[in-house]
């Protein structure tokens, strides 16, 4: 095998580990959105007679509920930011792939598209954002819910 062929067996193999890496924190982002927030719905909706619920009470659970997707919330900033790194890994080893490069596979063009080569490793990408965002809004609606007075 020759150095050029080992060195691309290499890159392979790194970058088919690292892509599932990034599936799995992707799905346990996920994951821990939804287990969150069906544990909120479950809490308030079966868990708890809402009409004997006196309004400290109340309060008392939509903290609790609070501080369930706060910690959600955090494990899943955490979780992306382990997501970024790994891209940022892809990345290079589509570099020196050369999928970035115009004209190495197509002729006149990347195979790649060159948005694919940036990654920005503070910001979040779609998957971390909207499990957050389905944690705040069942936390949201539940709370409103639990303050209406029936």
């Amino acid at each position: 095998m020759t150095d050029a062929s080992k060195k691309h067996d290499i890159a392979l193999n790194v970058r088919s580990t690292v892509a599932g890496y990034v599936m799995y924190w992707h799905k346990l982002c996920l994951e821990v959105s939804i287990l969150i927030s069906s544990g909120i719905v479950a809490v308030s909706t079966f868990g708890v007679d809402k009409s004997a619920l006196s309004t400290p009470g109340r309060w008392a659970l939509i903290g609790g509920f609070a501080v369930a997707a706060a910690a959600g919330t955090y494990l899943i900033l955490k979780a992306s930011r382990l997501i970024q790194d790994l891209r940022g890994i892809l990345v290079r080893v589509d570099r020196f792939d050369q999928l970035f490069v115009e004209g190495a596979f197509v002729e006149g063009e990347s195979l790649y598209p060159k948005s694919w080569e940036r990654f920005d490793a503070v910001g979040m990408d779609f998957v971390p954002k909207w499990s957050i965002a389905l944690m705040a809004a069942t936390w949201l609606t539940v709370s409103v819910l639990l303050l209406v007075h029936a």
